[in-house]
């Protein structure tokens, strides 16, 4: 669906990439910070992936 958004943008799921993208990138950049301050790799990487998985899903 994300993909059929961003090549019909007039389509019935013409907002679809513009609310995952508001649904989804916080969640991302919240998280940078967080590894920024404390290095914790795998922890951004855990966050990263899980919200990737979530955004492949929809």
């Amino acid at each position: 669906m994300y993909a059929r958004s961003l090549v019909e943008p007039g389509g019935t799921r013409a907002d679809f990439a513009r609310a995952t993208a508001e649904d989804r990138l916080p969640a991302l950049r919240g998280a940078l910070p967080v590894l920024l301050a404390t290095d914790d790799t795998q922890r951004f990487e855990v966050a990263a992936s899980h919200q990737l998985a979530l955004l492949r899903r929809t």
